[in-house]
Parts: C-alpha cells; structure tokens; sequence
C-alpha cells in the first residue's frame, strides 16, 4: 500500500484551499466582466433595432465565436484534467487491491488470535488513513480541474470587458 504522508496531505489541503479562494475570486471578477458585457451589448442590440445602419457587427458576430473558442479551450482542459483524476482512481484502486492481498496473506501467517486482532487493527487504521488521503488528493484534483477549465472563460469575459468599456 502507499505510505501515506501527513505532511504532503496537509500542504495539498492547504494548497487546495488557496486555489479555491482564487478560484472565488476569479468567478466574481467574470461575473462583474459579465454584467459589463450584457449591459454594453444589450444597448448596442436595442439601438441595431432602431438604427441597423449604425450597428457594430463584428462585435455581435464575436459574441458566438468567442464563446465558441473559450468552451472549446475549457473542455479540452476539463479532459485532460479528468483524464488525470480517472488515472489517479484507477491506481487508488490497484493499490488497495493489492493491500487487500498483502493483508490476507499476512492473517494467513497468524499463529495466534493476538496477532490476528494486532494485524486487523493495523490494516483499519491504515486504510483509514490512504482514504483519507485520496479523499484529499481527489479533491485537489476537482478543484484543479475546475480552476482550469475556468481559466479560457475567465479570459474572454475579461478580454471582453475591456474592449466595451
């Protein structure tokens, strides 16, 4: 089984936080990108109507490709990123197996019910302790793919946003 290591679980928890508080603060960026955008577009489409003459196509044609190409950028990066988590759950899987056979073929070993409990005891609180692992690792894992995903929309709200203003 994998040794588990409190130290590296505490500085992926402690990483895992700091990417989610940017994460936050990114989203609520996008969304004050956002209102910028749809405000500055939502005028630009209501005088089209009354003066299609003066309207600015380029800008109502990018609306389609931009958001084209940042879904696009986002779900490249969303399968790349889960392709590592389903890798990760794979070998988590593999490796408790294989624990699970290292044990059965320790208790096979047992000359007596002292060392059975003993051996028991052991395996509980280390399988207690590599889920707690993975449970962190995989939520690390999320919230990078989250993050990341996130990064191409953030950019053309942001992009968009500065270019209307």
């Amino acid at each position: 089984m994998r040794k588990r290591s409190t130290k590296r679980d505490a500085k992926r928890l402690g990483s895992t936080l700091t990417q989610s508080n940017a994460i936050a603060t990114n989203t609520q960026a996008m969304g004050r990108a956002a209102a910028v955008v749809i405000g500055k577009r939502m005028t630009m489409g209501l005088e089209a109507m009354s003066r299609p003459e003066t309207a600015d196509y380029a800008e109502f044609s990018r609306m389609f490709t931009e958001k084209a190409v940042a879904s696009s950028l986002s779900g490249g990066v969303m399968a790349k990123e889960f392709g590592a988590i389903t890798q990760r759950m794979a070998g988590y899987a593999v490796e408790q197996a294989l624990g699970s056979a290292e044990h059965l073929s320790a208790i096979g070993r047992c000359t007596n019910p002292n060392q059975w409990m003993a051996l028991q005891t052991k395996y509980a609180a280390d399988v207690g302790a590599q889920f707690t692992s993975i449970a962190i690792q995989m939520t690390s894992m999320w919230v990078t793919l989250i993050g990341t995903s996130l990064v191409p929309i953030h950019k053309a709200a942001a992009a968009n946003a500065k270019r209307l203003m």
